[in-house]
C-alpha cells in the first residue's frame, strides 16, 4: 500500500511540475505561439497559430494592405488567456481562363467566436504556383508582447502579427 501510494504521489506530482512549468514558461511580457498545420499541399495551405497570454492582451494582424484585430474576451484574474489567427490559400483555376485565382484568409480569432477578416481573392497568372504567392513563415516559441512578427509572405509582401496590451 505505501509503494502504490508512493508512486500515486510522484505521478501527481509530475503532472503538476509539468503543468506549471508550461504556465511558468510564458513571461508576462511575451506570448506563446504554436503553429499548427493542418493542410501543406501544393494547391491548398492551411494553418492555425495558436496564441497563448497571460493576461488581457488584443491580437492584429496587418498584410497586403489590411488590418485585422480582435481583443481576447475577459477571464478571471491571474487565468490565462488563448487565441488564434486561422492561415489559408487555396489555388483554383478554371477550364479556358487565361489565368487561375487565389484566395487567402488571414484571420485572427478570439475564443468566444469573435472574429476580424474576411478571405481576398486575387487573379495570377496561370503558372504562378501557390507557394510563390502566400507562404507561412511562423514558428513555434515565445515572442515579446507589442513587437511585430513575420507570420506569413502574402504576394510578396510581409504579414505580420502583433499581440499586446488591447487599447482601450
Amino acid at each position: 500500500m505505501n509503494i502504490r501510494a508512493s508512486i500515486l504521489l510522484l505521478a501527481g506530482c509530475c503532472l503538476l511540475s509539468a503543468g506549471c512549468r508550461h504556465e511558468a514558461a510564458v513571461a508576462g511580457d511575451s506570448f506563446r505561439l504554436t503553429v499548427e498545420r493542418v493542410i501543406t499541399d501544393s494547391e491548398v495551405v492551411v494553418s492555425n497559430l495558436k496564441i497563448h497570454v497571460r493576461h488581457d492582451a488584443s491580437i492584429s494582424v496587418d498584410g497586403d494592405g489590411s488590418h485585422s484585430s480582435v481583443v481576447l474576451p475577459d477571464s478571471p484574474a491571474g487565468a490565462a488567456r488563448d487565441g488564434q489567427v486561422a492561415l489559408s490559400a487555396s489555388r483554383i483555376t478554371r477550364e479556358g481562363d487565361d489565368f487561375a485565382y487565389i484566395q487567402t484568409l488571414v484571420r485572427p480569432e478570439s475564443p468566444n467566436h469573435g472574429f476580424a477578416g474576411s478571405p481576398s481573392i486575387y487573379p495570377v497568372r496561370t503558372t504562378t504556383k501557390l507557394e510563390a504567392f502566400f507562404s507561412i513563415s511562423a514558428a513555434d516559441g515565445v515572442y515579446k508582447l507589442d513587437t511585430p512578427l513575420e507570420i506569413a509572405r502574402l504576394n510578396g509582401k510581409s504579414v505580420m502579427l502583433v499581440v499586446g496590451k488591447p487599447k482601450n
